[in-house]
């Protein structure tokens, strides 16, 4: 591994292509043929334990499939009752839609699950096969999906983002002082993104995890966020009083692979 605060090249300088986990550059941390899929239908399926403990020696203590996947249209793979939540949608939708059910239904079967639909709730998020949790999301180019069995008793989400700079209106509704104060320090890195990108997607990742463990929507403020530039995050939630919910810590991992910035927030067991 070496460090290395520079942009990413427009052309792979390795086989294994150039992978991010923080400010750290990394060559060939994803299977080789990560790199070369964007614009295809292909995808890539990976333990995330297996991947992160190799990266952070040991640090998840749960074990999880995750699977990346270009944006394509994969409706021929959908269940009958998930291409009706979709019926209607546009091309484009249909296509980010279909694109993170493939994803969900290639980390199910690292399990021996993949005949069960995966629906939405009332709000949209994903209902998973007895036994199973997971979580998915999308930006422009690439969907994820990360699966883990309930036994495993963990609560996690996951967000990706574009590696674009997010606007000032919105980093002020999500973000307290404090929050941007911390941005302010944190050492300059060459990477293109900036850490108001990685603070977005760590707030996003840490209210699907809370929702997970809660059902409970949490403001976006209310989601305290530190981060740091080794590719990790901490998370303090806390509960509106009215909501009768215990205040969680919760710990993450972000990374950059591309031009996507990709958060996992989880919920310590």
């Amino acid at each position: 591994m070496g460090t290395q605060d520079r942009a990413i090249p427009a052309s792979n300088e390795r086989a294994g292509g150039q992978f991010y986990i923080g400010s750290t550059c990394i060559y060939g941390a994803f299977p080789n043929d990560m790199p070369i899929f964007v614009g295809s239908s292909r995808s890539v399926t990976f333990s995330v334990r297996t991947f992160l403990d190799q990266l952070y020696g040991g640090n998840l203590s749960f074990n999880a499939w995750c699977c990346f996947a270009a944006i394509a249209d994969h409706r021929s793979t959908l269940k009958p009752a998930e291409c009706a939540l979709v019926a209607k949608a546009s091309s484009r939708r249909i296509a980010e839609f279909s694109t993170g059910r493939y994803c969900a239904r290639q980390a199910l079967e690292r399990f021996g699950c993949s005949d069960s639909a995966v629906l939405a709730d009332k709000y949209g998020a994903p209902i998973w096969p007895a036994g199973y949790m997971g979580s998915i999301s999308h930006c422009s180019d690439l969907a994820v999906a990360v699966v883990a069995t309930r036994s495993a008793g963990i609560s996690f989400g996951v967000d990706i983002e574009d590696a674009v700079n997010i606007e000032d209106e919105v980093v002020a509704m999500i973000s307290s002082p404090n929050e941007l104060e911390k941005l302010l320090v944190l050492p300059r890195c060459d990477l293109p993104i900036s850490w108001r990108t990685v603070l977005f997607s760590a707030k996003e990742s840490a209210f699907k995890a809370i929702f997970s463990a809660t059902g409970s929507a949490a403001a976006p403020r209310d989601i305290s966020v530190t981060i740091d530039v080794d590719g990790s995050f901490s998370v303090a939630w806390d509960a509106d009083d009215a909501t009768g919910a215990v205040p969680l810590l919760l710990v993450g991992r972000w990374l950059m692979w591309r031009q996507a910035v990709f958060t996992m927030a989880w919920i310590r067991p």
